[in-house]
């Protein structure tokens, strides 16, 4: 499956990125500290790294000096050299007396005492160097000079993107511009954010989604609200599903991403900043004409994903989107922790041997996956969906289910054994029921005190070659009892077996065999 991008064009990709970084790192026309305390003006614009951008935006260039290239180059170094200092008299929103005094010299010095004749075209420097005050001759507005600014750098940001994705082509999308969001943020970049770059490299979109929103903030020791709202924007901007209808690969891979990394934890870290997530909003871009995703409480966003599966696997019932579990080569060993007590779960296996443990009293599904796996069900009428052993071959599933009450299913057919069947015994002292379709069902009883709870191996028939599906703790008497049968499955032929009879008495067993229609009996080898 590869990432699909919702693509936008040239004009409206960068206005989204534009109203993005307005939104999330603010506007301040004039210089202070940012969370690192680093210098910084504008949109976020570090002033030691952005300083010919800065003066380039506000409309000052060598021709702003005589067109004297050395005087406007010792204006930027002068800038420079500003931000390289420290400024430790933070206010709260990073405002610094001393960083604005420093600043404010530097400007005078060099627009007026060092460079009169720009003092003569543009009147006397204004006392407060920033966006707007300064207009280097533009005339332009400060968000207009702002922007400018923006324009100068954001090529920088996209080399260093198209640098860290390694080849990976991702066009002018809502995909790219929260990517470039991340890396304007300094998270993108050389040995920065490798999960999320194996993520991408293998078009794991919903692993993409999960890095952004859950995994991209510094950890808890480190997360601050701000910072967790901005990754909840980018991670609805960068979007969970792919544009268009949900589709079944995609909405596995979505659970089997929230079931690798856990949707108690996921739900935990979205307690942890519900702030963040309420205050999160969409962002208006392509001149008011489009919005972004709002960013949505885990159920909701899981919802397409949830209403695919059900439809897909419920036959008619429906799961809370919280309750479905999918395992992967991340994690193979998946139990149901409910949400809503009691609730049915949904428990999907992948392509290798998984091991499923659904409720303990909830009507579960439970669907087998292409490799051998164990599917382990509780007291309440399970389903399990075997359909997956009709593509592969030589693969044995188990079924360990506490009630016997469900049913076992291959596609839409139901195994359920049924009349008609030939009863036979084998060489190895099982009970052989044989279907008409070639199905067989193949009993060993148990060894303990009661012989009547053993293993049922079914196998051949619309299985296929060498599939096999064992059930653990059969109960035969159960199965050949009137009424649901054990998991659905009815054998024939009414057989009384004694307390303590084990599977080496087996011919003093099949002496006690009787039916209504006496089976046709016979001895094979």
């Amino acid at each position: 499956m590869t990432l699909t991008p919702n693509t936008l064009s040239k004009t409206d990709y960068q206005d989204l990125i534009y109203q993005m970084l307005k939104d999330f790192e603010g506007v301040n026309p004039y210089a202070y500290n940012d969370t690192n305390n680093n210098p910084t003006i504008g949109l976020g614009f570090e002033i030691k790294a952005n300083a010919p951008a800065i003066l380039k935006g506000m409309g000052y260039s060598a021709a702003s000096f005589g067109n004297n290239s050395v005087k406007f180059n010792n204006f930027v170094s002068a800038l420079q050299a500003v931000g390289e200092g420290a400024y430790p008299d933070s206010g709260p929103d990073g405002e610094s007396v001393k960083l604005q005094a420093a600043i404010n010299k530097i400007a005078n010095e060099y627009l007026g005492t060092h460079y009169g004749e720009h003092n003569k075209k543009t009147g006397k420097i204004n006392p407060n160097f920033g966006y707007g005050n300064n207009t280097g001759g533009s005339g332009l507005t400060a968000d207009q000079q702002i922007q400018a600014t923006f324009n100068h750098i954001e090529g920088t940001y996209e080399t260093t993107l198209d640098s860290w994705l390694q080849g990976v082509q991702i066009p002018d999308s809502t995909e790219r511009a929260a990517l470039l969001s991340l890396t304007y943020n300094n998270l993108i970049g050389p040995g920065k954010s490798p999960h999320l770059h194996a993520a991408i490299a293998s078009s794991n979109r919903a692993e993409a989604w999960y890095q952004i929103r859950y995994n991209s903030n510094g950890g808890p020791a480190k997360s601050q609200p701000g910072i967790a709202k901005r990754r909840y924007d980018e991670a609805a901007i960068f979007g969970l599903y792919a544009p268009g209808a949900v589709t079944q690969a995609e909405a596995l891979q979505i659970y089997q991403m929230c079931t690798a990394h856990g949707l108690n934890n996921l739900k935990a870290y979205d307690k942890q900043h519900a702030w963040s997530l309420t205050h999160a909003q969409s962002i208006s871009y392509a001149n008011g004409t489009a919005q972004t995703p709002l960013p949505e409480s885990l159920p909701s966003t899981l919802l397409p994903a949830a209403q695919e599966l059900s439809s897909l696997y419920g036959n008619g019932q429906s799961f809370n989107a919280l309750d479905i579990f999918a395992a992967s080569a991340n994690r193979t060993d998946v139990s149901a922790t409910l949400t809503v007590p009691n609730s049915p779960a949904l428990l999907l296996a992948g392509s290798g041997a998984d091991t499923l443990v659904g409720t303990l009293t909830g009507n579960d599904v439970l669907v087998a996956g292409t490799g051998s796996d164990m599917l382990a069900g509780g007291t309440g009428v399970n389903r399990y969906d075997m359909g997956a052993l009709a593509s592969v071959a030589n693969v044995t599933d188990t079924i360990n289910d506490s009630g016997g009450q469900g049913s076992i299913w291959l596609g839409a057919t139901q195994l359920g054994g049924g009349s008609g069947l030939t009863l036979n015994t084998a060489s190895n002292g099982s009970l052989v029921w044989t279907a008409s379709d070639g199905t067989q069902y193949a009993f060993t009883p148990g060894s303990g005190a009661d012989a009547g709870i053993g293993t049922l191996s079914i196998s051949g028939g619309a299985l296929g070659t060498g599939d096999q599906i064992v059930i653990d703790h059969f109960d035969l008497s159960k199965a050949q009892a009137s009424g649901q049968g054990y998991l659905g499955i009815h054998l024939n032929a009414a057989l009384a077996l004694e307390a303590g009879t084990q599977a080496d008495s087996l011919p003093e067993v099949l002496a006690h065999v009787t039916a209504a229609s006496p089976p046709k009996c016979s001895s094979q080898s």
